[in-house]
C-alpha cells in the first residue's frame, strides 16, 4: 500500500481555470494526508544530534540542550541538522529555523548568528512550538497577546450574531468552537 501511495504519482497546476500538463512526481509524499506524517517520522527516525535532545511531531523537529557554560551553544546541533538534511537529499526551511536561548543569565547561550544554508539565524526573543509562543525567559506574554488578537474578532462576531437573533444554544456552540478552543489550547503549559 505504501508503495502505491508513493510511486507513479503525477501532478498538475490549475491557474485561472486552466490546467498545466501532468508531470511525474518522483519525491515526497502528498501533503495533507494521514500517511504523510507517519512516513516522515519513519524517514527521519535516524536523525540524531550528539549532545542534544530532540522532540519530533509530524514534520517538525526541535532540538534542545542545557547550556551550562559560555562555550556551549546550539551551532553544533544546527550543523548536524544541516549535514543530515544534505546526506538525505533534503532541503530544510531556513526561515523556520529558530534559535531560542532560554537562559536567565545573559552570558550563557548563543548571542551571535549561526549561518545555516547560507542564511544567518539570529537568536530570537520568542519561538512558537506547536502553537504555543514562549519567550526567552519562559514568559508567555506574547502567547497571551496572540490569543487575545485571535479571540477579539471572534467575540465581535459573536456579538453581531446575538444582535441578529441567534439563540443561546447557537451562541454557546459558537463560543465553544471558536473562542474557548483558542483560549484553552495548551493552557496547562502557560
Amino acid at each position: 500500500m505504501v508503495n502505491s501511495f508513493l510511486s507513479d504519482r503525477v501532478q498538475c497546476v490549475k491557474h485561472n481555470g486552466s490546467f498545466s500538463p501532468y508531470t511525474a512526481v518522483s519525491v515526497g509524499a502528498p501533503q495533507g494526508t494521514k500517511l504523510g506524517p507517519i512516513l516522515w517520522l519513519i524517514y527521519s527516525n535516524d536523525i540524531s544530534f550528539d549532545g542534544f535532545s530532540k522532540v519530533q511531531y509530524a514534520d517538525d523537529t526541535t532540538i534542545y540542550m542545557p547550556i551550562r557554560s559560555a562555550s556551549e551553544n546550539v551551532a553544533q546541533g544546527i550543523a548536524q541538522a544541516q549535514q543530515w538534511s544534505l546526506s538525505n537529499n533534503m532541503l530544510l526551511n531556513n526561515s523556520k529555523t529558530v534559535i531560542l536561548n532560554v537562559a536567565f543569565a545573559e552570558h550563557l547561550g548563543i548571542n551571535d548568528p549561526v549561518t545555516y544554508g547560507g542564511t544567518d539565524i539570529h537568536p530570537a526573543d520568542s519561538a512558537t512550538f506547536l502553537g504555543l509562543t514562549a519567550g526567552k525567559t519562559l514568559t508567555f506574554s506574547e502567547h497571551s497577546t496572540n490569543v487575545a488578537s485571535k479571540c477579539n474578532p471572534r467575540l465581535h462576531l459573536m456579538r453581531q450574531l446575538r444582535q441578529k437573533g441567534i439563540n443561546s444554544e447557537g451562541l454557546l456552540t459558537f463560543y465553544k468552537t471558536h473562542v474557548k478552543a483558542v483560549i484553552s489550547y495548551a493552557a496547562p503549559a502557560w
